[in-house]
């Protein structure tokens, strides 16, 4: 069912995803959060204890996305699940929104831009004031040497073309190996990388073996 027809009362259907985040209040499920957690084992969740306090244990809550393997309990056979959270805002919405929307990344190269311009201006201030104070040269002509200098020495284009740069890089990936990039500032930190290891593995691939070939 979609997340807008989950009820306030909903009965956990067996073999099922779930539309929304809940908690277990009669019955009893078991479910399959590999792709939330990446752990293939299934969990068993309970009913939620009677209590003074605000508080629900996570062996009786749910989450949107996760399959529902075996629901037993009172209404028909099946388990009642309270929605607590649905659409963007459940645990896989939050999870998703990460995805789309990653942490922006501080290079320690644009942290430094400021004190590398403040050299490049002191500099170029240098070169002016040498070439004013002991060049001989008409008023024109020193002007547009001075000028050519501070150019020299001041590139505006600096940080125009590492954002080129990136962003053609991300076109490129998408072209020619179909590799989407969402923030084409981490390109270069991904020319750094020689290895890398994926932990929760049961998010990116499945249950069993497939026969490849006899």
């Amino acid at each position: 069912a979609p997340p807008a027809a989950a009820a306030a009362g909903a009965v956990a259907d067996g073999g099922a995803p779930l539309p929304c985040d809940g908690v277990v209040v009669e019955g009893s499920i078991v479910v399959n959060e590999a792709m939330l957690t990446g752990e293939p084992m299934p969990m068993h969740k309970v009913p939620v204890e009677l209590s003074t306090e605000n508080v629900v244990g996570k062996k009786s809550q749910v989450y949107a996305g996760t399959v529902c393997m075996q629901s037993t309990g009172p209404c028909e056979g099946k388990a009642v699940v309270v929605a607590t959270t649905v659409g963007a805002l459940t645990t896989r919405g939050q999870l998703v929104r990460a995805v789309l929307f990653p942490v922006s990344v501080r290079f320690k190269y644009n942290d430094q831009l400021p004190t590398v311009y403040a050299l490049m201006i002191i500099f170029a201030a240098a070169v002016v004031l040498v070439n004013a104070l002991w060049v001989n040269l008409p008023f024109v002509s020193l002007y547009l040497s001075n000028l050519n200098k501070v150019a020299q020495a001041l590139s505006p284009m600096l940080p125009v073309s590492l954002a080129m740069g990136q962003s053609v890089a991300a076109v490129r990936l998408q072209r020619a190996h179909k590799i989407g990039v969402l923030q084409p500032g981490r390109i270069p930190i991904a020319g750094k990388i020689s290895t890398m290891v994926f932990d929760k593995t049961g998010t990116i691939t499945k249950d069993g073996m497939d026969l490849n070939a006899v």
